[in-house]
């Protein structure tokens, strides 16, 4: 009996051991999730596209568990992540990115894809007309996709977009010349704007009203259903915006009303900083007790963003330097107390041109650069008679590789204030007067200019007149003669910023139109587009006047499209707050609220 309950124990013995090996070797794999020769991990998706990997489907910004079958190697980088970008509502693009996956691990992070390196493009035709519309290339129909993955061969291309469609086709190679055209009717044809200058893994979209093609849009891929965003300031005006190629981020640039412990108003300088996609980055200011620091004009250099203004109190009034940091926001200071300020600047190489009046009232240019962030300061000795000096009123300097000249654009008025001609001062490197051009009763004032790499000059004027002042962009050549490059015919409109795009095949400028006065009181805002050689207009965008906010100044993102500040300006054309920083599409669309 002994013995039989001795074995016994012993039975129950090896079955608790063998429990516990096996709960012991169920927990090891829990741990690693390894079951049914499978590894669970947690796929979150932190893209803003749905995707699909290994079969499962994970929507934008969320998460799913998903078992991955085990392999021989314990890194496996066979997987592919199948990024699903929307061109439309039903159209889509399947991006392929290649990830590696090792099989212990818990989390599988999935970021944005990186950019395709296909060579093909495409077109979005957006059917706004009340006919059935086709693509074709002027010999043949063009099949389009009105729903589907466009880049696979299982879907169903058709060839007829009927009213209110949309459709997309991948832009052939070879093909430069396309057109909407109704039915097989060749006579009604209308050609689509097709840039000269196609870049692969983009989308251009255009829309067609019965009329025109008229182009809208062109981004990269991946960029597709990017947002449009604005962001508000209540209490700055702001000046400039910035698109930075090298740290893929937007910068802006204004002044703003602060207040100190006792309710006293006074001014600082403010800059932001956000990513393309309108987060955030950093906010800094420049701020003294008892001082308004304002600045007027800024450019953005490689690392840092140089800003030019004037700092006054109660007792004196300097020109103000500031340099800020473009990665941190960090601001370098710097007072010029033989001047009284200084209102606008200008790169040339490594040096910097700003252009504003000496404590006696008189035009100045300075020049400086930096080494180890610390400016260094000279005066260009202009050779400008003072009696010539005086009527300036404000000016923009640039430095002309091409003729080996600085050129200074004045706007002037008499001791009456009445507004005189614009005139071109012409000075060699050491500041001597080399020639000059009065443009006598044709350009009445002159606000923004860029240079080309021919050393063409582009720059937003307006025009004399009694009736109707009209807003012009010349170009003046390096040979020293200029013509007019555009004009806006309606009445009462002016220039205010100017821009070329990276590879300088167009121009885009906005401005003021059908205002009630000369400084844009009660005018609505445009946004034109011309291709930089023969001005043929590519668009043409007016905004909706709402409580008096005027597009003010704008900058090429080298994403794609545009960044532009928007302003309110009173009766006087003074600019004031609110601002607003609004994302723009390559035509000028921006977010509508």
């Amino acid at each position: 009996m002994k013995k039989i309950i001795f074995i016994y124990n012993i039975y129950i013995f090896s079955l608790v051991l063998l429990a516990a090996c096996v709960t012991a070797k169920n927990s090891t794999f829990q741990k690693n999730a390894y079951i049914d020769n499978c590894f669970e991990t947690l796929i979150k998706n932190n893209s803003s596209f749905d995707i699909e990997i290994d079969g499962t489907t994970v929507s934008a910004n969320s998460s799913v568990a998903h078992k991955f079958p085990l392999h021989d190697s314990a890194l496996y980088d066979g997987w592919e992540v199948l990024y699903k970008i929307p061109f439309t509502k039903n159209i889509f693009f399947y991006l392929r990115n290649k990830i590696a996956i090792t099989d212990n691990q818990s989390e599988l992070l999935i970021e944005k894809p990186v950019e395709n390196q296909s060579l093909d493009n495409y077109l979005i035709l957006k059917n706004n007309s009340k006919i059935s519309v086709q693509i074709s290339n002027g010999i043949s129909l063009l099949p389009c996709f009105l729903s589907g993955q466009v880049n696979s061969r299982n879907s169903n291309p058709e060839y007829y977009i009927s009213s209110g469609n949309v459709a997309a086709l991948r832009i052939p190679s070879d093909n430069t010349k396309l057109f909407v055209q109704e039915g097989n009717k060749k006579s009604s044809s209308w050609k689509i704007p097709l840039s000269k200058n196609n870049k692969a893994d983009f989308v251009y979209t255009y829309t067609f009203d019965g009329e025109k093609v008229v182009f809208e849009d062109v981004r990269p891929i991946v960029k597709i259903s990017e947002p449009l965003w604005s962001k508000d300031y209540s209490d700055t005006v702001l000046l400039t915006a910035f698109g930075s190629k090298n740290e893929n981020s937007i910068f802006c640039i204004g002044n703003k009303i602060e207040e100190d412990k006792n309710r006293n108003k006074f001014w600082s300088a403010y800059f932001g900083c956000f990513e393309n996609t309108g987060t955030k980055k950093w906010e800094s200011s420049f701020s003294e007790k008892n001082t308004d620091n304002r600045i007027y004009d800024g450019i953005l250099l490689e690392n840092k963003i140089v800003c030019v203004g004037q700092s006054m109190n109660e007792k004196s009034e300097s020109g103000l330097v500031l340099a800020v940091d473009s990665k941190s926001g960090h601001i370098g200071a710097f007072k010029i107390s033989e001047l009284s300020g200084l209102f606008s600047v200008n790169s040339f190489g490594e040096n910097i041109l700003a252009v504003g009046f000496d404590c006696g009232g008189s035009l100045v240019v300075l020049k400086f650069s930096f080494e180890n962030d610390n400016p260094i300061f000279s005066l260009v000795p202009l050779e400008l008679p003072i009696a010539e000096s005086s009527l300036v009123y404000h000016a923009l300097c640039l430095y002309s590789t091409e003729s080996d000249k600085f050129f200074l654009f004045c706007n002037r008025q008499n001791e009456n204030g009445e507004v005189l001609s614009s005139i071109l001062y012409k000075f060699s490197y050491a500041g001597k007067l080399v020639t000059k051009e009065d443009f006598a009763e044709s350009i009445k004032s002159v606000s923004c200019m860029v240079q080309n790499i021919n050393g063409e000059i582009f720059v937003g004027a307006e025009t004399f007149g009694t009736e109707n002042i009209s807003a012009v962009v010349i170009k003046v050549l390096p040979n020293e003669r200029w013509t007019y490059f555009y004009r806006n015919e309606n009445p009462s409109s002016f220039i205010t910023s100017i821009c070329l795009s990276e590879n300088e095949d167009f121009i885009a400028v906005s401005g003021v139109q059908n205002a009630s006065d000369s400084y844009g009181y009660n005018g609505k805002s445009f946004f034109a587009g011309m291709d930089s050689n023969s001005a043929e207009k590519l668009w043409f965008t007016e905004y909706e006047k709402k409580q008096g906010m005027m597009l003010t100044n704008f900058s090429l993102v080298p994403e794609y499209g545009f960044v532009g500040i928007f302003c309110y300006t009173d009766e006087n054309g003074v600019i004031k707050f609110p601002s607003a920083l609004k994302r723009m599409t390559l035509n000028g669309s921006i977010l509508k609220k």
